[in-house]
């Protein structure tokens, strides 16, 4: 892939320009962001806003992959991308792709973006897999449709201060020193009737992991769920990719979602705290068909188990939310015709979630009839709390059923204990 991008681009994700781009020269290990007085204004109405795109990101990852020199974006195909490096300033870098034609308006969005706080002179890595969604523009003013054809990479940074802070400077690019840059293109799936679980980052109990997250529509009565009752649920499905644990939980989605920035409260509250890992270690071109039934405890955030109340005008709205992982890091992970159906009744109906008896050695780890030995161990749970720690030996089997993780000395492993 050419390391260097130093195209013709011009869209931004605020107000947009059509005269910026950004470079990325490998041998100088240097990115360069030029300033956008057009972006986004602070209170004294000054841009604090760095922005611009380039088509050469996105057009070398395509070629790479598929010796394509004539690309026009399609429905589904993704670019993964990660950059690593130093910043120049504190504040918020974002990336998405866009269509950079004027005749499409300020811009035109493909895809989703990703973003990452920042740290002025703190090393960061901004991931993410940008899946292209929109292929036409439709003008708001004349109706007429025009087709997206000339997409570029924006890289977004917006400052956390205001533009009368001392060292402030509209002259100066956003730099991110010590950079390292990856593209990555995937076509479209073409699968049968694919269920798409999209890529939600590294584990965060596990970091060798990676997630894959999706959400369908939940049919269940909302008068019937309530703490105490039990979830019972029939899912099939296909795998098209090796999968180390497959985990669900029935979440209501009539939580307010996060702003902009992605602050504020989680958009969902899920009827468990945990997700239920109800299959491990299926391998590519497994059917997987699970019955099982969870007993439902109070919705909860799931980033501080803060109990919710998750009804906004119309009720709850409810979701069944599928969490796959991964030991290889995918553009996406899918499933062939994949269901979820969902019955909420006082008695279970099914047995209890059995993923099966696996264990994954990640690394040199001493393990021996069910128990682990080092120096040093830290068991986690699959939403990352630790749930023991030990030194020279620990047996597994005096943790209740679940899947665990346990990082010590020598490296990790992964165990499910029924």
């Amino acid at each position: 892939m050419k390391k260097v991008f130093l195209l013709l681009a011009s869209a931004l994700m605020g107000v947009a320009s059509f005269a910026a781009e950004w470079t990325y020269d490998d041998a100088k290990k240097e990115i360069s962001v030029d300033y956008n007085m057009y972006g986004t204004k602070d209170a004294a109405g000054t841009s604090i806003q760095w922005q611009a795109g380039n088509q050469g990101a996105l057009l070398d990852a395509v070629e790479e992959a598929t010796s394509d020199v004539a690309w026009v974006p399609q429905q589904g195909e993704k670019f993964s991308v990660t950059i690593s490096g130093v910043a120049s300033n504190t504040g918020k870098l974002q990336m998405c792709v866009v269509d950079e034609r004027p005749e499409v308006g300020y811009y035109a969005e493909l895809s989703g973006y990703a973003a990452v706080d920042v740290e002025k002179d703190k090393p960061f890595t901004l991931e993410g897999v940008l899946s292209i969604k929109n292929t036409v523009y439709t003008n708001d003013k004349t109706g007429e449709e025009v087709a997206l054809t000339k997409p570029g990479l924006i890289l977004g940074f917006l400052y956390s201060g205001v533009s009368t802070d001392e060292g402030f400077s509209s002259t100066d690019p956003f730099i991110i020193t010590n950079a390292e840059m990856e593209v990555a293109f995937a076509v479209a799936a073409n699968y049968e009737s694919p269920v798409e679980l999209a890529y939600n980052g590294k584990s965060p109990a596990d970091d060798t992991k990676y997630q894959y997250q999706y959400e369908f529509t939940s049919k269940v009565d909302p008068g019937k769920v309530k703490a105490g009752a039990y979830a019972n649920v029939t899912f099939t499905g296909k795998a098209i990719s090796d999968v180390t644990t497959l985990m669900y939980v029935l979440a209501d989605n009539s939580m307010q979602k996060p702003d902009e920035t992605h602050e504020g409260s989680w958009y969902f509250a899920q009827t468990t705290a945990d997700f239920i890992t109800f299959a491990a270690n299926i391998k590519a071109g497994d059917n997987v068909n699970k019955q099982f039934s969870y007993a439902l405890e109070k919705g909860s955030n799931p980033e501080t188990d803060e109990e919710l109340v998750s009804e906004d005008k119309k009720g709850p709205r409810f979701e069944d939310v599928l969490l796959a992982e991964a030991t290889e890091k995918l553009m996406a992970l899918y499933f062939e015709n994949a269901s979820i159906t969902v019955e909420i009744t006082d008695e279970p109906k099914y047995g209890d979630p059995d993923p099966g008896t696996a264990v994954e050695e990640v690394s040199n780890v001493a393990f021996e009839n069910g128990v682990i030995y080092s120096s040093s161990i830290v068991v986690y749970n699959q939403a990352g709390q630790v749930v023991a720690t030990a030194s020279d030996e620990f047996a597994i089997n005096t943790l209740k059923a679940g899947i665990y993780f346990a990082k010590t000395a020598e490296g990790s492993i992964s165990f499910v204990v029924k």
